[in-house]
This record gives structure tokens, C-alpha cells and sequence, in this order.
């Protein structure tokens, strides 16, 4: 089925764009640079920057902290 092919693609693309806002985060995060842009701490930038539900945001930080920790998670 195409729609089930495109969907398989966008799967592979989220997974990537995914990937590549937690390497940006963990930047943000080691570098402390949310503090420049006037926010207290990574989960008030998430929430109040980027827009994540609180939820979304925790998740977020936990997975920054598990791929520092086990960097094979990546």
C-alpha cells in the first residue's frame, strides 16, 4: 500500500529529526546556554521556549540524562 510505504518513511524521518533535537538539547543543556535566553533551567526552556507540555518536557530531560549516561542508547 503507498500510504503504508509513506508512512514508514515518515516513521524513519521522525526517528531521525527525533535524534537530532536531543544531540541539540544536550548542547543546550552542557552549556547551560537556556540561561542567555533568560530562562531558569532546561524544563522552563522546553516548556516556555519550545513549547513541550510539561510532560513532553520531562521526558525530553529524561532521555538527555539516559544517552549521557549510556551513550549506546543513542
Amino acid at each position: 500500500m503507498k500510504l503504508h510505504e509513506e508512512l514508514l518513511k515518515l516513521r524513519k524521518q521522525e526517528k531521525l529529526i527525533g535524534f537530532k533535537i536531543i544531540e541539540k538539547l544536550q548542547v543546550m543543556e552542557e552549556n547551560r546556554k537556556y540561561l542567555g535566553l533568560g530562562y531558569s533551567s532546561l524544563f522552563d526552556y522546553l516548556v516556555r521556549g519550545l513549547n513541550y507540555s510539561e510532560s513532553a518536557a520531562y521526558q525530553k530531560q529524561a532521555q538527555i540524562r539516559l544517552t549521557q549516561e549510556i551513550p549506546e542508547v543513542k
